[in-house]
């Protein structure tokens, strides 16, 4: 709004007015894009579009697939042996390794 020169009580009202719907929808902009940032930060949103992503490509699913796969085996068998079966645990983790990644060969 440029600086015009108020005569009367009638103008200054209507200016105010003006200026409080300006700012009224300035508010809702910055919200709405607050908002906007929020839901593209949410986890599962990101989730839910790099599975998108995943589905539309082949490769990348297998990719994902075998990481999520040799990634949970390693886990249960470390919670399965414990610290103390180094040897056993890494022998058996070397198969199962080999298992999942010669399956989608």
């Amino acid at each position: 709004m440029e600086n015009k020169k108020i005569t009367n009580y009638a103008e200054l009202h209507f200016a105010i007015e003006l200026l409080k719907s300006e700012k009224a929808g300035k508010e809702e902009l910055i919200k709405s894009n607050f908002r906007q940032i929020g839901d593209k930060l949410n986890p599962v949103s990101i989730l839910k579009s790099y599975l998108k992503k995943v589905n539309s490509d082949n490769e990348l699913y297998h990719q994902s697939l075998s990481a999520i796969l040799s990634g949970g085996s390693k886990f249960i068998v470390r919670k399965l042996m414990g610290v103390k079966n180094e040897k056993r645990r890494s022998f058996v983790m070397d198969i199962l390794d080999n298992v999942f990644s010669g399956s989608r060969k």
